[in-house]
């Protein structure tokens, strides 16, 4: 995929775009270039709503790498994180998003699906995002491919395994916009055609049988398993005087575990076609 810049199409016939509000910087008719001072320029960057926490993303460096590869290849248009609850999906796709905007150069939007529960909302999620607006006597669904159409553009779609049968949207969505790709997290795949799934795996952590060896290892050693590191920045934020020790690792790690084994239970993953019910989360990424 050429990371060039273009001038973005205008928007087509029939296709409402919200009006930008006076906030906005987008030169007038009084607008002059700055002057040419022979010093280097920086490229505008992408249109996007991305909000990333403060907090470094620990211990997804493979994973972002992969999912990033994945999301550049010209035949993937559809890539959906998998995984349980609490796994770390959503940051994770906010993070491959946020370093793609350079490939992206039409925009890069992250689009909320967790408050949904009715299929016929995503469409108006979608469009609310991007400020596309529903013309007279014409379906939203059609506004949102004249717009997208030739766009070469990367939506997030966090928590779609509330509104499975929204998959159809997606589908169509992609079918008719061929520079479009699309982001999806959810604990459950959409049934797409071409639909590549990524699962996310858990955090680096002892297994079993190694459990009890961590109360001999150097302190030091420890954070090099990435949830005990996850653990770290968590309770230093909560409590400042913190501090990893040989006994509370083995007591960390235990927790974790555990909390992986359940959220590995079959009953807590979505049958397809179903809506999915908040459980208890295992630890984010």
């Amino acid at each position: 995929m050429t990371t060039a810049r273009r001038k973005s199409n205008p928007v087509a016939p029939g296709v409402e775009t919200a009006r930008p509000d006076a906030s906005d910087n987008s030169p007038g008719e009084n607008h002059r270039p700055p002057p040419n001072d022979g010093a280097p320029h920086r490229a505008l960057a992408p249109h996007n709503n991305l909000s990333l926490p403060r907090s470094p993303l620990i211990g997804r460096d493979h994973a972002i790498a992969t999912i990033q590869q994945l999301l550049l290849q010209e035949h993937v248009g559809l890539l959906t994180l998998t995984g349980p609850g609490g796994i770390g999906k959503t940051r994770l796709a906010m993070q491959v998003a946020a370093n793609l905007l350079d490939h992206f150069v039409d925009g890069v939007y992250f689009v909320a699906l967790a408050p949904i529960s009715e299929t016929a909302l995503v469409s108006t999620t979608i469009a609310q995002t991007l400020g596309v607006h529903e013309a007279a006597g014409r379906p939203l669904q059609e506004s949102l491919q004249e717009y997208l159409r030739n766009k070469q553009l990367l939506l997030v779609l966090d928590n779609f395994e509330q509104i499975l049968a929204a998959a159809p949207l997606v589908s169509a969505l992609l079918t008719e916009c061929c520079r479009l790709k699309t982001l999806v997290t959810s604990r459950a795949t959409l049934h797409l055609y071409g639909e590549q799934e990524f699962p996310v795996p858990a955090l680096s952590l002892p297994d079993a049988k190694h459990l009890a060896a961590l109360e001999k290892e150097p302190v030091s050693h420890l954070t090099d398993y990435a949830a005990l590191q996850l653990f770290c920045q968590r309770a230093i934020a909560a409590r400042p005087d913190f501090v990893l020790t040989r006994s509370n690792a083995v007591a960390v790690a235990q927790r974790y575990a555990s909390a992986w084994m359940g959220c590995r239970s079959p009953s807590n993953w979505p049958r397809r076609g179903s809506s999915c019910s908040r459980r208890q989360p295992c630890w984010r990424a």
